[in-house]
Protein backbone atom coordinates (compact mmCIF):
# COMPACT_ATOMS: atom_id res chain seq x y z
CA UNK A 1 0.00 0.00 0.00
CA UNK A 2 2.77 2.17 1.09
CA UNK A 3 4.33 1.93 -2.40
CA UNK A 4 0.84 2.47 -4.09
CA UNK A 5 0.84 5.57 -2.71
CA UNK A 6 4.03 6.37 -3.51
CA UNK A 7 3.75 5.77 -7.79
CA UNK A 8 0.17 7.10 -7.55
CA UNK A 9 -2.40 3.93 -7.52
CA UNK A 10 -4.77 5.03 -5.91
CA UNK A 11 -7.36 2.56 -7.41
CA UNK A 12 -5.07 -0.43 -6.08
CA UNK A 13 -4.54 0.98 -2.75
CA UNK A 14 -7.87 1.32 -2.16
CA UNK A 15 -8.98 -2.49 -3.51
CA UNK A 16 -6.61 -3.25 -0.88
CA UNK A 17 -8.11 -1.48 2.03
CA UNK A 18 -11.41 -2.70 1.09
CA UNK A 19 -10.00 -6.60 1.23
CA UNK A 20 -8.15 -6.22 4.05
CA UNK A 21 -11.12 -7.72 6.70
CA UNK A 22 -11.99 -10.48 3.88
CA UNK A 23 -8.04 -11.32 4.48
CA UNK A 24 -8.46 -11.35 8.40
CA UNK A 25 -5.59 -8.86 8.23
CA UNK A 26 -5.62 -5.89 10.39
CA UNK A 27 -6.33 -2.52 9.49
CA UNK A 28 -3.73 -0.11 10.69
CA UNK A 29 -2.65 3.62 11.65
CA UNK A 30 -0.26 3.10 8.44
CA UNK A 31 -2.76 1.51 5.88
CA UNK A 32 -5.35 4.25 6.49
CA UNK A 33 -2.67 7.01 5.94
CA UNK A 34 -1.13 5.41 2.57
CA UNK A 35 -4.75 5.01 1.37
CA UNK A 36 -5.82 8.34 2.33
CA UNK A 37 -2.60 9.90 0.84
CA UNK A 38 -2.85 7.95 -2.54
CA UNK A 39 -6.75 9.53 -2.64
CA UNK A 40 -5.23 12.85 -2.02
CA UNK A 41 -2.30 12.96 -4.25
CA UNK A 42 -4.36 11.82 -6.82
CA UNK A 43 -6.72 14.71 -6.29
CA UNK A 44 -9.64 12.83 -5.31
CA UNK A 45 -10.59 14.47 -2.20
CA UNK A 46 -14.05 13.11 -2.12
CA UNK A 47 -12.84 9.66 -1.40
CA UNK A 48 -10.04 10.45 1.18
CA UNK A 49 -12.10 13.03 3.09
CA UNK A 50 -15.13 9.97 3.18
CA UNK A 51 -12.24 7.27 4.38
CA UNK A 52 -10.94 9.63 6.83
CA UNK A 53 -14.07 10.20 8.25
CA UNK A 54 -15.86 6.55 8.45
CA UNK A 55 -12.62 5.22 10.31
CA UNK A 56 -12.59 8.78 12.90
CA UNK A 57 -16.22 7.39 13.62
CA UNK A 58 -16.02 3.70 13.49
CA UNK A 59 -12.41 4.22 14.91
CA UNK A 60 -11.23 7.18 16.77
CA UNK A 61 -7.86 5.42 17.76
CA UNK A 62 -7.21 4.74 13.55
CA UNK A 63 -6.97 8.13 12.64
CA UNK A 64 -3.33 9.63 13.17
CA UNK A 65 -1.26 13.09 12.41
CA UNK A 66 -0.59 11.54 8.78
CA UNK A 67 -4.31 10.56 8.02
CA UNK A 68 -5.29 13.76 9.59
CA UNK A 69 -2.29 15.67 7.42
CA UNK A 70 -3.85 14.34 3.86
CA UNK A 71 -7.39 15.39 5.33
CA UNK A 72 -6.07 18.79 5.71
CA UNK A 73 -4.35 18.93 2.10
CA UNK A 74 -7.68 17.98 0.55
CA UNK A 75 -9.36 20.95 2.21
CA UNK A 76 -6.29 23.19 0.94
CA UNK A 77 -7.35 21.60 -2.62
CA UNK A 78 -10.81 22.31 -2.48
CA UNK A 79 -10.66 25.64 -0.83
CA UNK A 80 -13.10 24.01 2.18
CA UNK A 81 -11.54 26.78 4.73
CA UNK A 82 -14.52 25.76 7.38
CA UNK A 83 -13.81 22.12 7.68
CA UNK A 84 -9.88 22.97 7.48
CA UNK A 85 -10.37 25.01 10.24
CA UNK A 86 -12.65 23.03 12.48
CA UNK A 87 -10.29 20.03 11.89
CA UNK A 88 -7.46 22.09 13.08
CA UNK A 89 -9.38 22.73 16.26
CA UNK A 90 -9.75 19.33 16.88
CA UNK A 91 -6.42 18.61 16.49
CA UNK A 92 -5.75 20.21 19.27
CA UNK A 93 -6.96 17.78 21.46
CA UNK A 94 -5.45 15.00 20.49
CA UNK A 95 -2.37 16.38 19.69
CA UNK A 96 -0.17 19.53 18.61
CA UNK A 97 -0.90 19.66 14.98
CA UNK A 98 1.83 19.47 12.42
CA UNK A 99 3.40 22.11 10.47
CA UNK A 100 1.80 20.35 6.99
CA UNK A 101 -1.49 20.34 9.00
CA UNK A 102 -1.70 24.05 9.71
CA UNK A 103 -0.29 24.85 6.32
CA UNK A 104 -3.07 23.29 4.85
CA UNK A 105 -5.82 25.17 6.79
CA UNK A 106 -3.98 28.64 6.27
CA UNK A 107 -3.76 27.57 2.31
CA UNK A 108 -7.67 26.75 2.44
CA UNK A 109 -8.26 30.02 4.41
CA UNK A 110 -5.95 32.22 1.76
CA UNK A 111 -7.49 30.80 -1.33
CA UNK A 112 -11.37 31.40 -0.38
CA UNK A 113 -10.41 34.99 1.29
CA UNK A 114 -11.15 34.22 4.83
CA UNK A 115 -7.73 36.21 6.01
CA UNK A 116 -8.94 37.07 9.42
CA UNK A 117 -9.68 33.42 10.09
CA UNK A 118 -6.53 32.13 8.53
CA UNK A 119 -4.57 34.56 10.84
CA UNK A 120 -6.47 33.27 13.69
CA UNK A 121 -5.09 30.04 13.11
CA UNK A 122 -1.37 31.61 13.41
CA UNK A 123 -2.20 32.99 16.35
CA UNK A 124 -3.78 30.34 18.09
CA UNK A 125 -0.83 28.25 17.19
CA UNK A 126 1.32 31.02 18.87
CA UNK A 127 -0.34 30.95 21.95
CA UNK A 128 -0.24 26.98 21.86
CA UNK A 129 3.12 26.74 21.77
CA UNK A 130 2.93 24.73 18.54
CA UNK A 131 4.35 27.98 16.26
CA UNK A 132 7.55 27.03 18.08
CA UNK A 133 7.76 23.51 16.56
CA UNK A 134 7.81 24.68 13.33
CA UNK A 135 10.59 26.30 11.30
CA UNK A 136 10.89 30.53 10.41
CA UNK A 137 10.50 29.59 7.23
CA UNK A 138 7.22 27.89 7.52
CA UNK A 139 5.87 31.08 9.19
CA UNK A 140 7.23 33.25 5.79
CA UNK A 141 5.41 31.45 4.12
CA UNK A 142 2.02 31.32 5.96
CA UNK A 143 2.18 35.41 6.12
CA UNK A 144 3.13 35.82 2.12
CA UNK A 145 -0.14 32.93 1.67
CA UNK A 146 -2.31 35.62 3.75
CA UNK A 147 -0.62 38.74 1.95
CA UNK A 148 -0.01 40.21 5.57
CA UNK A 149 2.27 42.79 5.35
CA UNK A 150 2.59 44.70 8.57
CA UNK A 151 6.56 45.47 8.70
CA UNK A 152 6.57 44.81 12.49
CA UNK A 153 5.77 41.33 12.15
CA UNK A 154 7.65 40.96 9.11
CA UNK A 155 10.73 42.43 10.23
CA UNK A 156 10.68 39.63 12.92
CA UNK A 157 10.42 37.00 10.52
CA UNK A 158 12.48 38.02 8.06
CA UNK A 159 14.78 38.24 11.05
CA UNK A 160 14.31 34.40 12.06
CA UNK A 161 14.70 33.07 8.71
CA UNK A 162 17.70 35.09 8.05
CA UNK A 163 19.32 33.69 11.42
CA UNK A 164 18.43 30.12 10.21
CA UNK A 165 19.05 29.96 6.83
CA UNK A 166 17.44 27.10 5.35
CA UNK A 167 18.82 24.06 3.59
CA UNK A 168 16.25 21.91 2.37
CA UNK A 169 15.35 22.37 -1.08
CA UNK A 170 11.48 23.10 -0.43
CA UNK A 171 12.49 25.64 2.48
CA UNK A 172 14.56 27.39 -0.03
CA UNK A 173 11.90 28.06 -2.85
CA UNK A 174 9.58 28.36 0.25
CA UNK A 175 11.49 31.12 1.05
CA UNK A 176 12.18 32.66 -2.06
CA UNK A 177 8.74 32.37 -3.23
CA UNK A 178 7.24 34.00 -0.02
CA UNK A 179 9.74 36.87 -0.90
CA UNK A 180 8.72 37.62 -3.95
CA UNK A 181 4.81 37.38 -3.28
CA UNK A 182 5.23 39.88 -0.65
CA UNK A 183 7.74 42.15 -2.98
CA UNK A 184 10.10 42.21 -0.03
CA UNK A 185 13.43 42.74 -1.56
CA UNK A 186 16.41 41.09 0.88
CA UNK A 187 19.69 41.13 -0.69
CA UNK A 188 20.77 39.72 2.37
CA UNK A 189 18.40 36.94 2.44
CA UNK A 190 18.54 36.24 -1.06
CA UNK A 191 22.03 36.03 -1.88
CA UNK A 192 22.34 33.59 1.51
CA UNK A 193 19.32 31.53 -0.34
CA UNK A 194 21.45 31.59 -3.64
CA UNK A 195 24.03 30.47 -1.99
CA UNK A 196 22.38 27.39 -0.26
CA UNK A 197 21.25 26.23 -3.18
CA UNK A 198 24.09 24.37 -4.24
CA UNK A 199 23.60 21.12 -6.67
CA UNK A 200 20.26 21.05 -8.75
CA UNK A 201 19.90 17.98 -9.03
CA UNK A 202 17.98 17.41 -5.92
CA UNK A 203 15.01 19.88 -6.88
CA UNK A 204 11.56 18.91 -8.16
CA UNK A 205 10.52 20.54 -11.54
CA UNK A 206 8.22 22.92 -9.45
CA UNK A 207 10.93 24.09 -7.20
CA UNK A 208 13.25 24.97 -10.39
CA UNK A 209 9.59 27.20 -11.73
CA UNK A 210 9.23 28.54 -8.51
CA UNK A 211 12.86 29.56 -8.59
CA UNK A 212 12.75 31.15 -12.18
CA UNK A 213 9.30 32.86 -10.92
CA UNK A 214 11.08 34.56 -7.55
CA UNK A 215 14.03 35.62 -8.94
CA UNK A 216 12.02 37.56 -11.42
CA UNK A 217 9.58 38.83 -9.18
CA UNK A 218 12.39 40.14 -6.91
CA UNK A 219 13.54 42.04 -9.39
CA UNK A 220 13.80 45.98 -8.98
CA UNK A 221 11.39 46.68 -11.81
CA UNK A 222 9.47 43.96 -12.47
CA UNK A 223 10.02 44.26 -16.79
CA UNK A 224 14.08 45.00 -15.65
CA UNK A 225 16.57 42.16 -17.29
CA UNK A 226 18.23 39.91 -15.44
CA UNK A 227 21.55 41.48 -16.67
CA UNK A 228 21.25 44.91 -14.86
CA UNK A 229 20.97 43.35 -11.60
CA UNK A 230 23.38 44.27 -8.80
CA UNK A 231 25.87 41.23 -9.87
CA UNK A 232 25.88 38.28 -12.21
CA UNK A 233 24.90 36.19 -9.32
CA UNK A 234 21.13 36.27 -11.01
CA UNK A 235 21.71 35.92 -13.90
CA UNK A 236 23.82 33.16 -14.15
CA UNK A 237 21.84 31.56 -11.75
CA UNK A 238 19.47 31.79 -14.14
CA UNK A 239 21.59 30.13 -16.65
CA UNK A 240 22.15 26.77 -14.21
CA UNK A 241 18.25 26.28 -13.78
CA UNK A 242 17.64 26.11 -17.47
CA UNK A 243 20.98 24.13 -18.26
CA UNK A 244 19.58 21.78 -15.23
CA UNK A 245 16.04 21.33 -17.09
CA UNK A 246 17.83 20.72 -20.25
CA UNK A 247 19.96 17.90 -19.46
CA UNK A 248 17.39 16.38 -17.89
CA UNK A 249 15.06 17.12 -21.15
CA UNK A 250 17.90 15.44 -23.09
CA UNK A 251 18.08 12.05 -20.90
CA UNK A 252 14.55 11.72 -22.01
CA UNK A 253 13.81 10.12 -18.44
CA UNK A 254 10.81 12.41 -18.25
CA UNK A 255 7.29 11.78 -18.18
CA UNK A 256 4.88 14.38 -19.29
CA UNK A 257 1.74 15.08 -18.07
CA UNK A 258 -0.03 18.03 -18.31
CA UNK A 259 -0.85 19.46 -15.06
CA UNK A 260 2.88 19.07 -13.69
CA UNK A 261 5.61 18.98 -15.93
CA UNK A 262 4.42 20.54 -18.90
CA UNK A 263 2.73 23.04 -16.42
CA UNK A 264 6.49 23.58 -14.52
CA UNK A 265 8.35 23.83 -17.97
CA UNK A 266 6.04 26.49 -19.18
CA UNK A 267 6.16 28.66 -15.59
CA UNK A 268 10.09 28.52 -16.38
CA UNK A 269 10.03 29.36 -20.36
CA UNK A 270 7.65 32.56 -18.63
CA UNK A 271 9.80 33.72 -16.05
CA UNK A 272 12.83 33.53 -17.77
CA UNK A 273 11.24 35.29 -21.13
CA UNK A 274 9.93 37.96 -18.68
CA UNK A 275 13.20 38.70 -17.21
CA UNK A 276 14.93 38.72 -20.48
CA UNK A 277 17.02 35.73 -20.04
CA UNK A 278 15.60 32.79 -22.04
CA UNK A 279 17.89 30.73 -23.05
CA UNK A 280 17.14 29.21 -26.71
CA UNK A 281 17.98 25.69 -25.81
CA UNK A 282 15.79 25.35 -22.70
CA UNK A 283 12.90 26.53 -25.48
CA UNK A 284 14.30 24.63 -27.93
CA UNK A 285 14.05 21.16 -25.76
CA UNK A 286 10.90 22.66 -24.42
CA UNK A 287 9.11 22.50 -27.49
CA UNK A 288 10.56 19.18 -28.69
CA UNK A 289 8.99 17.58 -25.46
CA UNK A 290 5.68 19.32 -25.42
CA UNK A 291 5.35 18.77 -29.59
CA UNK A 292 6.04 15.08 -29.50
CA UNK A 293 3.84 14.46 -26.36
CA UNK A 294 0.64 16.18 -28.12
CA UNK A 295 1.25 14.40 -31.43
CA UNK A 296 1.22 11.32 -29.05
CA UNK A 297 -1.85 12.53 -27.79
CA UNK A 298 -3.48 13.13 -30.98
CA UNK A 299 -2.96 10.25 -32.83
CA UNK A 300 -3.29 7.69 -30.37
CA UNK A 301 -6.67 9.36 -29.05
CA UNK A 302 -6.74 10.77 -25.66
CA UNK A 303 -9.12 9.30 -23.37
CA UNK A 304 -11.53 11.31 -21.81
CA UNK A 305 -14.14 11.24 -18.97
CA UNK A 306 -17.22 10.34 -20.17
CA UNK A 307 -18.40 13.93 -18.39
CA UNK A 308 -16.13 15.32 -20.85
CA UNK A 309 -18.25 14.77 -23.46
CA UNK A 310 -21.59 16.08 -22.84
CA UNK A 311 -22.98 19.66 -22.86
CA UNK A 312 -23.44 20.69 -19.18
CA UNK A 313 -27.17 20.25 -18.52
CA UNK A 314 -29.43 23.12 -18.18
CA UNK A 315 -27.14 24.83 -20.90
CA UNK A 316 -29.51 26.87 -23.41
CA UNK A 317 -28.61 26.74 -26.40
CA UNK A 318 -26.73 29.84 -28.04
CA UNK A 319 -28.56 32.17 -29.60
CA UNK A 320 -25.67 33.54 -31.10
CA UNK A 321 -24.35 31.91 -34.34
CA UNK A 322 -20.37 31.24 -33.82
CA UNK A 323 -18.01 33.57 -35.64
CA UNK A 324 -14.78 32.49 -36.77
CA UNK A 325 -12.47 35.15 -38.16
CA UNK A 326 -9.98 33.07 -38.66
CA UNK A 327 -9.83 29.26 -39.01
CA UNK A 328 -6.29 27.20 -39.95
CA UNK A 329 -5.98 23.37 -39.83
CA UNK A 330 -5.22 22.52 -36.29
CA UNK A 331 -6.11 26.19 -34.65
CA UNK A 332 -8.12 29.12 -34.46
CA UNK A 333 -9.55 32.03 -33.20
CA UNK A 334 -13.25 32.63 -32.21
CA UNK A 335 -14.98 36.01 -31.68
CA UNK A 336 -16.84 36.23 -27.92
CA UNK A 337 -19.74 38.44 -27.87
CA UNK A 338 -20.15 40.84 -24.38
CA UNK A 339 -22.04 38.32 -21.98
CA UNK A 340 -20.65 35.28 -22.67
CA UNK A 341 -17.79 33.25 -20.54
CA UNK A 342 -14.88 31.48 -22.59
CA UNK A 343 -15.50 28.13 -20.44
CA UNK A 344 -15.75 28.38 -17.11
CA UNK A 345 -19.36 26.94 -17.18
CA UNK A 346 -20.74 29.25 -14.73
CA UNK A 347 -23.30 31.25 -17.26
CA UNK A 348 -25.56 29.84 -20.02
CA UNK A 349 -23.78 31.16 -22.51
CA UNK A 350 -20.62 29.30 -23.22
CA UNK A 351 -17.99 29.37 -25.87
CA UNK A 352 -16.86 26.31 -25.36
CA UNK A 353 -20.56 25.08 -26.03
CA UNK A 354 -20.76 27.02 -28.91
CA UNK A 355 -16.91 25.47 -30.49
CA UNK A 356 -17.96 22.02 -29.65
CA UNK A 357 -21.65 22.34 -31.43
CA UNK A 358 -19.74 23.78 -34.48
CA UNK A 359 -16.63 20.94 -34.42
CA UNK A 360 -19.67 18.11 -34.08
CA UNK A 361 -21.25 19.34 -36.88
CA UNK A 362 -18.06 18.95 -38.89
CA UNK A 363 -17.56 15.76 -37.84
CA UNK A 364 -14.90 16.33 -35.42
CA UNK A 365 -13.99 15.49 -31.65
CA UNK A 366 -11.09 16.74 -29.80
CA UNK A 367 -9.45 18.90 -27.23
CA UNK A 368 -11.96 21.06 -27.20
CA UNK A 369 -13.68 18.02 -24.53
CA UNK A 370 -11.06 18.16 -22.12
CA UNK A 371 -11.24 20.44 -19.01
CA UNK A 372 -7.99 19.38 -18.31
CA UNK A 373 -7.07 21.21 -20.85
CA UNK A 374 -9.18 24.25 -21.01
CA UNK A 375 -11.02 23.02 -23.80
CA UNK A 376 -8.44 23.78 -26.41
CA UNK A 377 -8.67 27.73 -25.46
CA UNK A 378 -5.63 29.11 -24.53
CA UNK A 379 -6.76 32.64 -22.48
CA UNK A 380 -9.45 34.04 -21.74
CA UNK A 381 -11.76 37.30 -21.64
CA UNK A 382 -14.42 38.56 -18.71
CA UNK A 383 -17.48 38.16 -19.32
CA UNK A 384 -18.59 42.00 -20.10
CA UNK A 385 -15.49 42.21 -22.29
CA UNK A 386 -15.58 41.51 -26.17
CA UNK A 387 -13.19 40.34 -28.73
CA UNK A 388 -10.87 37.82 -29.97
CA UNK A 389 -9.77 34.20 -28.58
CA UNK A 390 -7.35 31.71 -29.48
CA UNK A 391 -8.26 27.98 -29.20
CA UNK A 392 -6.29 25.11 -30.24
CA UNK A 393 -7.91 21.61 -32.46
CA UNK A 394 -5.17 19.18 -31.24
CA UNK A 395 -3.12 18.56 -28.18
CA UNK A 396 -0.07 19.84 -30.49
CA UNK A 397 -1.20 23.14 -30.79
CA UNK A 398 -2.67 23.60 -27.76
CA UNK A 399 1.13 22.88 -26.78
CA UNK A 400 2.70 25.15 -29.31
CA UNK A 401 0.71 27.91 -28.70
CA UNK A 402 1.43 27.59 -24.80
CA UNK A 403 5.12 27.72 -25.07
CA UNK A 404 4.69 30.86 -27.72
CA UNK A 405 2.36 32.31 -24.69
CA UNK A 406 5.12 31.43 -22.28
CA UNK A 407 7.75 33.28 -24.73
CA UNK A 408 5.67 36.33 -25.10
CA UNK A 409 5.42 35.21 -29.03
CA UNK A 410 1.71 35.90 -29.02
CA UNK A 411 0.53 39.16 -28.86
CA UNK A 412 -2.50 40.46 -27.46
CA UNK A 413 -4.10 44.13 -28.30
CA UNK A 414 -6.93 45.87 -27.10
CA UNK A 415 -8.94 48.94 -27.47
CA UNK A 416 -10.27 50.98 -24.25
CA UNK A 417 -12.40 53.51 -23.39
CA UNK A 418 -11.38 54.85 -20.26
CA UNK A 419 -11.94 58.53 -18.07
CA UNK A 420 -10.12 61.08 -17.40
CA UNK A 421 -7.33 62.53 -19.87
CA UNK A 422 -4.34 60.56 -20.55
CA UNK A 423 -1.43 61.67 -21.57
CA UNK A 424 -0.64 61.47 -25.39
CA UNK A 425 2.23 59.16 -25.35
CA UNK A 426 3.11 55.51 -24.80
CA UNK A 427 3.09 54.39 -21.51
CA UNK A 428 4.10 51.08 -19.76
CA UNK A 429 2.25 50.28 -16.35
CA UNK A 430 4.18 47.78 -14.20
CA UNK A 431 2.29 47.55 -11.45
CA UNK A 432 2.35 43.95 -9.26
CA UNK A 433 -1.42 42.14 -8.76
CA UNK A 434 -2.46 40.17 -6.17
CA UNK A 435 -5.78 38.55 -5.92
CA UNK A 436 -7.33 36.07 -3.77
CA UNK A 437 -10.52 33.63 -4.51
CA UNK A 438 -13.34 35.75 -6.00
CA UNK A 439 -12.09 39.36 -4.16
CA UNK A 440 -10.66 41.88 -6.96
CA UNK A 441 -7.17 42.14 -8.09
CA UNK A 442 -5.15 44.57 -6.54
CA UNK A 443 -2.56 46.83 -8.35
CA UNK A 444 0.54 47.60 -5.91
CA UNK A 445 3.90 46.45 -5.09
CA UNK A 446 3.38 42.83 -3.89
CA UNK A 447 1.73 40.35 -5.83
CA UNK A 448 2.98 38.89 -9.70
CA UNK A 449 5.07 41.12 -11.75
CA UNK A 450 2.51 42.60 -14.55
CA UNK A 451 3.15 44.84 -17.44
CA UNK A 452 0.76 46.51 -20.15
CA UNK A 453 1.83 48.84 -22.19
CA UNK A 454 -0.64 51.92 -23.58
CA UNK A 455 -1.15 54.50 -25.86
CA UNK A 456 -3.71 57.45 -25.97
CA UNK A 457 -5.12 57.89 -29.43
CA UNK A 458 -7.75 60.28 -28.78
CA UNK A 459 -9.19 62.19 -25.67
CA UNK A 460 -13.19 64.33 -25.56
CA UNK A 461 -14.47 66.31 -22.94
CA UNK A 462 -17.22 68.20 -25.12
CA UNK A 463 -20.08 65.88 -24.33
CA UNK A 464 -21.46 63.70 -21.85
CA UNK A 465 -21.78 66.24 -19.15
CA UNK A 466 -18.49 67.59 -19.47
CA UNK A 467 -16.64 64.56 -18.37
CA UNK A 468 -13.53 63.42 -20.08
CA UNK A 469 -12.58 60.32 -21.53
CA UNK A 470 -9.73 58.69 -23.25
CA UNK A 471 -9.64 56.06 -26.05
CA UNK A 472 -6.51 54.06 -25.77
CA UNK A 473 -5.14 51.19 -27.58
CA UNK A 474 -2.99 48.50 -24.73
CA UNK A 475 -0.94 45.62 -24.78
CA UNK A 476 -0.33 43.36 -21.96
CA UNK A 477 2.64 41.12 -21.77
CA UNK A 478 1.67 39.50 -19.08
CA UNK A 479 -2.31 37.93 -18.38
CA UNK A 480 -3.15 38.40 -14.60
CA UNK A 481 -6.36 38.24 -13.69
CA UNK A 482 -8.32 41.62 -14.30
CA UNK A 483 -5.03 43.11 -15.56
CA UNK A 484 -6.11 45.87 -17.99
CA UNK A 485 -8.55 46.90 -16.02
CA UNK A 486 -6.90 46.90 -12.24
CA UNK A 487 -3.92 48.54 -14.03
CA UNK A 488 -6.17 51.53 -15.03
CA UNK A 489 -7.99 51.97 -11.98
CA UNK A 490 -4.57 52.09 -10.13
CA UNK A 491 -3.63 54.32 -12.43
CA UNK A 492 -6.65 56.80 -11.91
CA UNK A 493 -8.71 56.65 -15.16
CA UNK A 494 -11.04 53.05 -14.83
CA UNK A 495 -12.50 51.58 -17.78
CA UNK A 496 -15.84 52.77 -18.57
CA UNK A 497 -18.77 51.27 -17.36
CA UNK A 498 -16.54 48.97 -15.05
CA UNK A 499 -18.63 47.45 -12.41
CA UNK A 500 -15.92 46.41 -9.83
CA UNK A 501 -13.23 48.67 -10.03
CA UNK A 502 -14.92 51.78 -10.50
CA UNK A 503 -17.43 53.23 -7.86
CA UNK A 504 -21.46 52.99 -7.90
CA UNK A 505 -21.72 56.46 -8.93
CA UNK A 506 -19.65 56.43 -11.74
CA UNK A 507 -21.44 53.49 -13.19
CA UNK A 508 -24.22 55.21 -12.99
CA UNK A 509 -23.45 57.53 -14.70
CA UNK A 510 -21.71 55.50 -17.24
CA UNK A 511 -24.99 53.46 -18.02
CA UNK A 512 -26.25 56.07 -20.14
CA UNK A 513 -23.13 56.08 -22.31
CA UNK A 514 -22.37 52.40 -22.42
CA UNK A 515 -24.32 49.40 -21.36
CA UNK A 516 -20.94 47.34 -20.72
CA UNK A 517 -17.10 48.16 -20.27
CA UNK A 518 -16.01 49.06 -22.75
CA UNK A 519 -13.09 46.69 -23.43
CA UNK A 520 -12.66 44.92 -26.50
CA UNK A 521 -9.50 42.85 -27.95
CA UNK A 522 -9.70 43.72 -31.67
CA UNK A 523 -5.65 41.95 -32.47
CA UNK A 524 -4.38 38.61 -31.68
CA UNK A 525 -0.79 37.55 -33.21
CA UNK A 526 0.41 34.41 -32.85
CA UNK A 527 2.44 32.38 -35.33
CA UNK A 528 1.22 29.45 -37.36
CA UNK A 529 1.99 25.54 -37.09
CA UNK A 530 5.06 26.42 -39.98
CA UNK A 531 6.02 29.69 -37.86
CA UNK A 532 4.69 32.39 -39.84
CA UNK A 533 3.44 35.10 -37.49
CA UNK A 534 -0.02 36.05 -38.24
CA UNK A 535 -2.41 38.92 -36.87
CA UNK A 536 -6.49 38.45 -36.78
CA UNK A 537 -8.04 41.67 -36.34
CA UNK A 538 -11.81 41.99 -35.58
CA UNK A 539 -13.71 45.21 -35.47
CA UNK A 540 -15.82 47.01 -32.31
CA UNK A 541 -19.13 45.69 -31.98
CA UNK A 542 -21.69 48.28 -32.94
CA UNK A 543 -22.50 48.56 -28.79
CA UNK A 544 -19.11 50.26 -28.71
CA UNK A 545 -19.16 52.21 -32.02
CA UNK A 546 -22.63 53.49 -30.89
CA UNK A 547 -20.63 55.00 -27.69
CA UNK A 548 -17.94 56.39 -29.54
CA UNK A 549 -19.82 58.67 -31.75
CA UNK A 550 -21.80 60.16 -28.20
CA UNK A 551 -18.12 61.02 -26.56
CA UNK A 552 -16.63 62.12 -29.59
CA UNK A 553 -19.24 63.94 -31.32
CA UNK A 554 -18.27 67.57 -31.86
CA UNK A 555 -15.08 67.29 -30.59
CA UNK A 556 -12.12 68.85 -31.83
CA UNK A 557 -10.11 68.14 -35.28
CA UNK A 558 -6.97 66.36 -34.28
CA UNK A 559 -8.97 64.21 -31.58
CA UNK A 560 -11.55 63.07 -34.53
CA UNK A 561 -8.45 62.41 -37.30
CA UNK A 562 -7.05 60.29 -34.57
CA UNK A 563 -9.97 58.02 -33.82
CA UNK A 564 -10.73 57.91 -37.73
CA UNK A 565 -7.15 56.88 -38.33
CA UNK A 566 -7.56 54.02 -35.60
CA UNK A 567 -11.24 53.05 -37.11
CA UNK A 568 -9.92 52.48 -40.43
CA UNK A 569 -6.29 51.04 -39.84
CA UNK A 570 -7.09 49.21 -36.70
CA UNK A 571 -10.69 47.94 -37.12
CA UNK A 572 -9.84 46.13 -40.80
CA UNK A 573 -11.41 42.94 -40.44
CA UNK A 574 -9.31 40.03 -41.39
CA UNK A 575 -5.95 37.87 -41.10
CA UNK A 576 -2.60 38.95 -42.33
CA UNK A 577 0.45 36.74 -43.02
CA UNK A 578 2.88 38.85 -41.46
CA UNK A 579 4.33 40.92 -38.67
CA UNK A 580 2.09 43.61 -37.08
Amino acid sequence: MDQCEKRGQWRVAVDLWDQMPQRSLQRSVVSLGSTVSALERAQHWQDALWHHCCMREAQPSMTSMITYGSMMSACARQSFWKLAFLTLQEMYLEDVPSELSLDAAVRACASCSQRAHGLALLWDAEESGALSNMSATFYLLALARLNLRDPDILRAALLDVVRDIPTTPQDLCSSAWSLASLGVRSPQLLKGIVQQLGDLKSFTWEALGTLCWSLVSLAVDPLQSLHDLDGDDHWQFMELLQLEAVQRLNRAECEVRWGTLGQHLLSMVWACSLGQALSSRFLCATRNLLSAHGRSRDENGAKLPRAESKRSKGRDECQEPLTIPCELPDRLVLFKPPGWEVHDGNLPQQLRDALQKWLEAAGSRSITQDSSHSYGFLHLLDVPSSGLVLAAKTYEAFYDLQIQLAAGRIARRYVVLAHGWMPRTTQKIDAFLWWQGGSPTVAGATGKPSATELHCMSRSSASHGGASFSLLRLQIFTGRRHQIRSHLAFKGHPVVHDEIYSTYHTVGEDQLLCTRNFLHRYSLTFDTARGSPTTVRMPCPADLLTSLKKVFHGCQPAAATALRDFLRDGQSHGMIHDDP
